[in-house]
């Protein structure tokens, strides 16, 4: 990624190139909600105390708040919503809604939901961090160009389908 900006909302938007709408050949996440499923059972949380403090930070800037503990259904309400106003956006449900586990993404599964434009895929869905922390799940909304991979495999072919969403939602 070259550059992040934060939306008006507090929300983080990274792009490749120099603008975020700049090129319509560049890819652009924004990430609207952070996930951190911590695990009891897990004795490697070393990290766990400054992690949280982080988040804590996060969840003080505008746009953010922070939520303890949190249930997977409130995660997927989250993602609910954003599909509903990419819906009411593009004038059209997404094509496919599939729920992705741990071979897309870290954590638990939650949907992912994708539209195709003439020229963009948009996925609405998490999306494992892939930077220091590597512990969050990214809840993200991802519009990528097309032509990464433009023709979208059956539902029922899930490894060509999880190959498929990680072209297009992977920072």
């Amino acid at each position: 990624m070259a550059d992040s900006y934060r939306t008006g909302f507090g929300h983080v938007l990274c792009t490749e190139g120099d603008t975020p709408f700049g090129d319509p050949t560049a890819r652009r996440f924004l990430a609207f909600g952070e996930l951190y499923p911590v695990d009891p059972d897990d004795q490697g949380l070393d990290n766990v105390p400054w992690l949280g403090a982080l988040v804590d930070d996060w969840g003080r800037a505008p746009g953010w708040t922070v939520r303890r503990p949190v249930a997977v259904d409130a995660c997927t309400e989250v993602l609910d919503r954003a599909a509903d106003a990419v819906t009411a956006h593009l004038g059209a449900a997404p094509e496919v809604t599939v729920i992705s586990d741990a071979a897309v993404v870290t954590g638990p599964a939650m949907p992912h939901r994708i539209w195709r434009t003439e020229t963009q895929a948009v996925v609405v869905g998490p999306h494992a961090d892939n930077g220091p922390y590597g512990y969050l799940t990214h809840l993200q909304l991802a519009a990528s160009p097309l032509s990464l991979a433009p023709e979208l495999p059956p539902t029922g072919e899930t490894a060509a389908l999880d190959r498929w969403i990680e072209a297009h939602v992977d920072w």
